[in-house]
């Protein structure tokens, strides 16, 4: 029969393993979540301008998901993909 510390020791093990879970179950989604984004921006791009530079990827590739959003919205303005990243 366990005993009470065991209880909780085991209780914390499965708190500690579904907070574990919930956490790259989030983590998961926000990436999936930002690839989309920089794949919908990539297509976005390449329709526009013909072409991704390698410089415009590479800022793509390492922007935050607020960076992405603001990448996206530059489109409509920009006169070159390097402008849609700012560069």
């Amino acid at each position: 029969m366990p005993t009470l510390a065991q209880k909780w020791i085991d209780q914390g093990w499965e708190r500690g393993i579904e907070t574990g879970i919930e956490r790259g179950i989030e983590r998961g989604k926000a990436e999936g979540a930002r690839n989309g984004q920089s794949r919908l921006l990539r297509n976005l791009i390449q329709r526009r301008f013909g072409s991704v530079p390698t410089e415009v990827e590479m800022c793509i590739l390492s922007a935050t998901e607020e960076e992405l959003e603001q990448f996206a919205n530059n489109i409509f303005n920009a006169n070159t993909a390097q402008e849609v990243v700012g560069l």
